[in-house]
């Protein structure tokens, strides 16, 4: 039978305690969510899954709206756009507006 002093013993609950940190935090994070092309159905780009890089043109087709959430930063990389043939609902906090980056 092995004993453990107690200092042993607290060091691995930290060990494991900062590993399980760490590992919730690494699985958190978000990554960029690129986006290009047609948009054919309903679809909302949601803060969770910020920010929205726009490697592409994106087009959002007739009859189609596009809701963009509070909080939702996108991002277009050079020379690229948003066509809108539908409709784009974009929320904002009322103290910041929607602001170009």
């Amino acid at each position: 039978m092995i004993l453990h002093s107690y200092a042993q013993a607290t060091r691995a609950h930290w060990f494991l305690a900062t590993f399980a940190l760490l590992f919730m935090l690494a699985v958190g994070a978000q990554a960029d969510t690129n986006v290009s092309g047609a948009i054919a159905a309903d679809t909302t780009w949601t803060a969770a899954n910020s920010p929205y890089i726009v490697t592409g043109n994106v087009t959002v087709n007739a009859g189609v709206t596009l809701n963009v959430e509070t909080g939702v930063t996108v991002r277009f990389n050079d020379d690229l756009g948003l066509y809108v043939n539908g409709r784009i609902n974009a929320a904002s906090a009322s103290s910041t507006g929607i602001q170009p980056i």
